[in-house]
This record gives C-alpha cells, structure tokens and sequence, in this order.
C-alpha cells in the first residue's frame, strides 16, 4: 500500500511538473510550421527562399546559446525556490554572463550578415542578409532574460509560468502574424515573432521580480549592450566605406569587434577580477574553451590591472 501510495504520489508529481513543460515544448515547436503556412499563404517562393537562408544563420546563434541553457538548468534546480537571495544573485550572474557571450555575437551577425550570405550562398539570395540581421534583433532580449528565465522556472519547477511564457508568444504569433505578413511580407513574420518574444519575455521578467524579487542588475547590462554598440563604430566604417572580399571584411571586422569589445569589457569594470578567476576556473575543466578563453581572459585580467594602476596614480597625484 504504501509502494503504490508512494507511486502514485510520484506520478502526480512527474503530471504537475511534465504537463505544462509537455504543452510548451509543443506550442514552441508548432511556431515554426506556423510561420511556414502564414509564409505560403502571403509570399512567393523567392521570399520563402530568402527566409530559410536567414534562419540557417540564426540558427547558429542557437546552437552558441543551448548549452548555456543546458547547463543552467540544473543550477536552477538545485536552488530551493524558497531561497530568494540565492536565486536573485545566481540569476544575475547567470544572465549577466549569457548577455556578455550572446549580445556581442548577435551584433556581429547583424553588422555581417551581408558578407555571411554572400560567402555561402553567393548574391543569388538577395533578401537573406536582411531578413538574417532582422531575425537576430531577437537575441537582444538576452538581457531581460530571453536566454535564461526558461531555464529559471524550469529548474525551480515552475513549469506552469513557462507554459504561459509560451502562450503568450504562440497566441500573439497567431493574432500578428497573419496581418503583418500581409503587409510586410517577410519581414512582417519576422516582426510578429520579435513582438510576440519580447511580450512573453516581459511576462516572464514580470513574475520573476514579482515571486521572487529578481531585479535585473541594469548597471553591467547597460554597458554590455553599450560596449557591444561602441565596438561595432569600425566593423561598419570597414563595411561601408571599403571594398574588401567579404571573407577578409569578416575576418578584419570581427577581430577588431573582438579586441574593441575585450578592451572596454574590463576598463568599464564590465566584469570584475574575481569573475574572471572564477570563469578561469571553470573554462579549464573544457580543454578546446580553455584554449579559445584562455587568451581572452587573460587580455582582461591585464586591462583590468592596468585600470587599477592608472587609478592608483591618479588619486596619489
């Protein structure tokens, strides 16, 4: 008796944490066949063509962002739901690190996504580089928690805000899609579902100040999103102003992205010392991010020395 009491209390259990997780991924998955009949209905097949292209990119974003939500998951989870400071500073943290990867890569994919299709595709897909760097604006959301929320009511069991997060976005898909897709082709698609994320997002960022007091750390947000804006000034003078082959604009843009976002990451005490020991620490356990991180972060560290020795010099004047 007590095996099939303790069984049907596990099983009531998996149905109030799996069902509404069930629905969600369900929902989630149906938007894209969704987008696909709304495209057929009101574009031609050029456009469908153009649009596909996009997302084959875009979908390079997502594969960058799925393991730092993989690995969030179980984090959240083992904080008790109860436990509001240790949720209010692990997800800071936790979204503060994620914007600070996906905002800067979302921002290249935008200011090369001419270059990215013409390599690939050629000029052949003449819509593609524009509809791309539109789909990407969706990645922007990282820093009110696009990235990391699901991974947050998920991990602490609240699968029922996730099912509504999703309901959100599926039931303004729905509403948006169709009217304009009708007017701005493509395009309208693609705006219908940035609209329909930052609405569920939003929702999401509500309850999560609401329930458990998160408050988005603003200040290191800010400059992420404004470092990630400064350090794109000569990728688009180079993209602009130069006729270089796209594979030596990428190349030459990217790097000087890189070491303008580098530089001013630590000089605006973006990031401190001590986080980035810590994510030394943890990028060694991975041998091949251990080799990427390893030059980057140490680049930070010695900025981050040097700001402290000018500050030094100049309160001792």
């Amino acid at each position: 008796i007590k095996n099939s009491h303790s069984l049907a209390e596990n099983a009531k259990i998996l149905i109030h944490y799996g069902a509404p997780l069930y629905i969600s991924i369900l929902l989630t998955g149906f938007i894209p066949l969704y987008k696909n009949v709304i495209l057929a209905f009101f574009t031609t097949d050029a456009e469908i063509g153009n649009y596909k292209a996009a997302i084959n990119f875009a979908t390079l974003i997502t594969v960058l962002s799925l393991p730092i939500t993989t690995v969030l998951l179980p984090a959240f989870s083992k904080l008790n739901s109860e436990a509001n400071h240790k949720i209010k500073t692990f997800f800071k943290l936790a979204n503060k690190y994620t914007s600070i990867i996906v905002i800067p890569v979302t921002f290249l994919f935008i200011i090369f996504s001419n270059e990215i299709v013409q390599i690939i595709y050629g000029t052949t897909y003449q819509s593609a580089p524009l509809f791309l760097a539109t789909y990407c604006l969706l990645y922007l959301l990282t820093g009110l928690g696009y990235l990391t929320l699901t991974s947050l009511y998920n991990g602490l069991g609240e699968t029922k805000t996730t099912l509504k997060m999703s309901l959100i976005t599926f039931i303004l898909l729905a509403i948006l899609s169709p009217i304009l897709t009708q007017i701005y082709n493509v395009q309208g698609v693609i705006a219908a579902f940035l609209i329909a994320s930052a609405a569920g997002t939003l929702y999401g960022s509500y309850i999560a100040r609401k329930k458990f007091q998160i408050k988005f750390d603003t200040s290191p947000l800010l400059k992420i999103y404004s470092i990630s804006i400064v350090s794109s000034i000569l990728p688009l003078i180079i993209v602009n102003f130069t006729h270089l082959p796209s594979l030596f604009t990428i190349t030459i843009g990217g790097l000087l992205y890189l070491f303008t976002y580098t530089s001013l990451i630590p000089i605006t005490k973006t990031v401190t010392t001590l986080e980035l020991q810590k994510a030394a620490s943890i990028t060694q356990n991975v041998r091949l991010l251990d080799f990427i991180a390893k030059p980057i972060l140490k680049y930070e560290q010695k900025m981050l020395h040097i700001r402290s020795n000018s500050k030094k010099l100049v309160e001792n004047r």
